[in-house]
C-alpha cells in the first residue's frame, strides 16, 4: 500500500509521524501492545453498559513480529457473562510463536 505523502497536510504528516514513532517504539518491546494488535487486525468491540461501563470486548487474530524477529499471535476474547452479569472483561491474548 503507498500513500501519496505530498498530498497530505502539516497537521495530517505531523500526525502519521507520531503515529509511526509510537508503533515502532512498541515493536521494540518484548511484547505486543494492545495498540500493535488491533493495528494488525484484532478488533476492538468494547461496549458500553448501564450497569458495568465500558466493558472491554475483542474479536480476531493477528500475528505481530517484533522488532527481534519474534513472533506473537494476538488473540481476540470477548467478555464472560450474561446481559445482568458481567464476570470476566474481554481482553488480547498474547501467545509466543516458535
Amino acid at each position: 500500500m503507498e500513500i501519496n505523502l505530498s498530498g497530505m497536510s502539516a497537521v495530517a504528516l505531523q500526525a502519521l509521524a507520531e503515529r509511526a514513532s509510537a508503533l515502532a517504539k512498541d515493536l521494540r518491546k518484548g511484547e505486543p501492545s494492545y495498540e500493535l494488535a488491533l493495528e494488525n487486525g484484532v478488533e476492538d468491540r468494547s461496549y458500553n453498559t448501564v450497569r458495568y461501563g465500558l466493558v472491554g470486548s475483542y474479536r480476531g487474530e493477528a500475528v505481530v513480529t517484533m522488532a527481534d524477529g519474534r513472533r506473537w499471535r494476538c488473540v481476540g476474547r470477548g467478555p464472560r457473562g450474561d446481559a445482568s452479569h458481567i464476570s470476566a472483561e474481554g481482553f488480547i491474548e498474547f501467545i509466543p510463536m516458535e
